[in-house]
């Protein structure tokens, strides 16, 4: 099975389960909740991006020897802080962005308070996944959602985004770009590793494999969120489904503002050639090598 192939393969099965955890629940046929609200959750959850972290999760369970099943909901509960970041990201307050997926950005779809709202919801409900997993221990879970909220939460993706915001029309050094990046971006790739191991694994991690999933997720994460920089001057917003050239636009301090494009490429590069000297350390099976390819694809990805 090529990358491609497993890439697709995870995001259906991510896909289907998703929609039957974001399905309300129903008593006599009556919702005794907002469907408004659950619907705007589906809305940015569902039907869209690379599930790239998705992968992650179920990939790096597979290549620790785990079962798929095990990590799904892993898998799924990840999506849905993403998406939640997504939602508050587009906001008015934020980036100001009226599309995302290639349609419009969820506050455009339902008012800013919904939008806020179902945020809100997929990132309380994503930790209830977590948690909720009966292919796992309890211990595994707690695990899992421990680090999900500590890369998600004021140690990781929020602060990340605060700091992008407190950084606007100012010129950041290197050291405070890839702070901002590593929290932003990088967090949540070492999260999806490191709850992909957790997934494969009953006992508590080792030391080592700890250190494979979250230096590999975080050198992945980065030089994922610099190809997205380099792809905000390059590609068109068709090709992205979101605006492209807002950094410039917004006066945010990126490694292309900082360094231009073609040294910025060779930082890119650089942590690829750092993930996959991590990824040397994990046994060696079909999921390592498409776990190779993932590195590659992040490199030459054109949306």
């Amino acid at each position: 099975m090529s990358f491609e192939e497993r890439l697709k393969q995870h995001a259906d099965s991510t896909e289907k389960r998703l929609k039957e955890l974001l399905t309300p629940v129903s008593y006599n046929g009556k919702y005794y909740v907002s469907e408004k609200l659950f619907e705007a959750m589906r809305y940015s959850t569902l039907g869209g991006g690379k599930r790239l972290r998705a992968f992650l999760v179920m990939q790096f369970c597979l290549a620790n020897g785990g079962q798929a099943e095990n990590a799904l909901d892993y898998a799924c509960a990840i999506e849905m802080m993403h998406a939640f970041s997504l939602i508050h990201d587009d906001l008015p307050a934020m980036d100001d962005d009226d599309m995302r997926r290639g349609k419009p950005s969820n506050h455009v779809k339902y008012g800013e308070a919904t939008a806020i709202l179902a945020g809100d919801a997929l990132a309380i409900d994503s930790l209830n996944t977590v948690l909720g997993n009966r292919k796992c221990t309890p211990r595994q879970n707690a695990v899992a959602a421990y680090w999900l909220s500590n890369f998600a939460g004021g140690n990781g993706m929020v602060s990340g985004q605060q700091l992008d915001i407190d950084g606007e029309g100012k010129n950041l050094n290197e050291r405070e770009i890839s702070l901002l990046v590593s929290r932003k971006t990088g967090g949540m790739f070492s999260a999806a590793c490191y709850m992909g191991t957790v997934a494969a694994y009953k006992r508590e991690l080792t030391k080592d494999e700890t250190s494979l999933s979250l230096t590999f997720g975080d050198s992945l994460g980065i030089a994922f969120q610099i190809t997205d920089d380099l792809l905000d001057i390059y590609s068109t917003s068709e090709e992205m489904g979101k605006t492209v050239g807002k950094d410039e636009k917004s006066g945010k301090s990126t490694y292309v503002s900082l360094l231009g494009a073609e040294e910025t490429e060779k930082r890119a590069e650089f942590k690829i050639k750092i993930a996959k000297e991590w990824l040397n350390k994990l046994p060696k099976s079909v999921y390592r090598d498409e776990l190779f390819e993932l590195c590659d694809y992040v490199l030459t990805r054109r949306n």
